[in-house]
């Protein structure tokens, strides 16, 4: 859930509360800020603490958030850390967060560049066209965040822009056959070819899956007839029905 942690952490401060305040990070991470009468005087990740660990947390959005009151208990106390300052960090990384929220439903969302409107605008930085290079319409964001080498603010930030510049368009997440049943059909498949038209079998199993615009790591049960058809128009009429045959068959079962 995109979230800042400010909605929790705002009252702790302005009433003087103390304890824990546990932010959980759905990428395996987590911080506690402990809090002493109104007073941030410590941040722990799961690897950092300090100002390294304020500035990784701060950055998070896919989080949720929980408090203990009571006693802080034992931890490091570090005196860079300013209250009131992260307090004006997180109100700034909120307004950004909400816009991000209205535009990115979720990480499951898949986007795809438009090379052509990509050219066409001068909106973006060079950091934006940097994550527009990984939004190949096959990687979801959640993908996408694992392989960008950035925070997720700065990430879904970036995203953001180019989805507002115009040049993303939204995918729509194929229901892609599980893999035991990908191998059976495609390893059925190439023996079935094979039987007609000898090593060249794949190779038109390759070219039948770009005509489709598709790759076997993606394909759905409802592809199949597509890929058949692709296939037929290199083989003869009598190759060509017993392909059909083949195909009805296995999708029947």
């Amino acid at each position: 859930m995109y979230q800042s942690m400010l909605p929790t952490l705002k009252p702790l401060v302005f009433e003087g509360k103390s304890g824990v305040m546990l932010v959980r990070h759905k990428y395996n991470d987590q911080a506690q800020l402990f809090i002493k009468e109104g007073i941030i005087e410590g941040i722990e990740t799961t690897t950092l603490n300090g100002k390294q660990a304020a500035l990784t947390c701060s950055r998070w959005v896919n989080i949720s958030t929980s408090f203990k009151e009571g006693s802080p208990g034992k931890f490091t106390p570090d005196q860079g850390i300013n209250t009131n300052s992260f307090l004006s960090f997180l109100k700034k990384t909120a307004n950004t967060i909400a816009v991000i929220s209205k535009k990115i439903p979720d990480d499951t969302l898949i986007l795809q560049m438009n090379p052509t409107k990509l050219s066409q605008t001068n909106k973006l930085n060079a950091n934006d066209l940097k994550i527009a290079l990984l939004l190949d319409g096959n990687r979801s964001i959640e993908d996408v965040l694992a392989i960008a080498g950035k925070p997720e603010l700065p990430v879904l930030t970036h995203i953001c822009r180019l989805i507002l510049a115009g040049v993303t368009e939204e995918v729509v997440r194929k229901d892609v056959m599980v893999k035991h049943e990908r191998t059976d059909f495609l390893d059925s498949l190439n023996d079935q070819l094979t039987e007609l038209v000898g090593p060249v079998a794949s190779i038109l199993v390759e070219d039948a899956f770009e005509a489709i615009e598709s790759q076997p790591d993606m394909l759905t049960k409802e592809e199949i007839p597509q890929l058949s058809t692709a296939i037929s128009t290199h083989l003869d009429a009598a190759d060509k029905s017993e392909l059909h045959r083949w195909t009805t068959g296995y999708l029947s079962r």
